[in-house]
């Protein structure tokens, strides 16, 4: 059996019309696609950099609260007989509201956050103790313990503050936290970028 196609001059225009309308579709389709693309890439653009604002500010804020500690309470050795230290109470507001957002830095700073924080209220608990000792064997004893505890606490806050100083985007130079020995590492980007990816 043969079969013969034969096309008259309304068939093929029909033809022709309609494979028209299909490419036309096709194109639609197409640039639909890729300005859906465009559009995701633009709003996953948009959320990376907010998330990076975010980690910026949290930065800073933390940063601030560890150098006002620091610029009251370790800058000099208190005098811890007399009983004199800036803050009586935990003063770490900005910690105890955001502990939960520690985990978008990246994992130095998480962990610089962390050991600072754990140092502080070790330091603090040691001289509200020696505050209410009655015995003097015991307040020699916390005296010692507190002399051992504060350059420790000491370095744990210029370690921190380095941290979040070049993910908050802060010169050093800019730190009321002296960081002897410490170079601005131009890692500023870097390190925001590995934490809005992390996020």
């Amino acid at each position: 059996m043969h079969i013969c196609w034969k096309f008259t001059g309304d068939g093929l225009l029909a033809f022709a019309g309609g494979a028209l309308a299909l490419i036309g579709v096709w194109w639609s389709n197409h640039q639909s696609v890729k300005n859906l693309q465009k559009q995701l890439a633009a709003e996953r653009n948009g959320r990376s950099e907010e998330v990076k604002r975010q980690i910026k500010s949290l930065a800073r804020a933390f940063l601030f609260e560890i150098e006002d500690f620091y610029h009251y309470s370790l800058k000099l050795e208190p005098n811890w007989e007399k009983n004199v230290f800036k803050f009586r109470r935990w003063p770490f507001l900005m910690y105890q509201a955001n502990a939960g957002r520690i985990g978008e830095f990246d994992d130095r700073t998480t962990k610089a956050i962390i050991k600072f924080y754990g140092d502080a209220e070790a330091y603090q608990a040691c001289f509200e103790e020696l505050v209410a000792s009655k015995v003097a064997a015991e307040a020699l004893a916390l005296l010692t313990r507190l002399r051992e505890i504060f350059p420790a606490l000491k370095r744990s806050a210029e370690s921190v503050c380095t941290n979040l100083a070049d993910v908050a985007g802060v010169p050093r130079t800019d730190l009321r936290v002296p960081l002897s020995g410490l170079e601005d590492s131009g890692e500023t980007e870097r390190k925001v970028q590995e934490t809005a990816h992390n996020a």
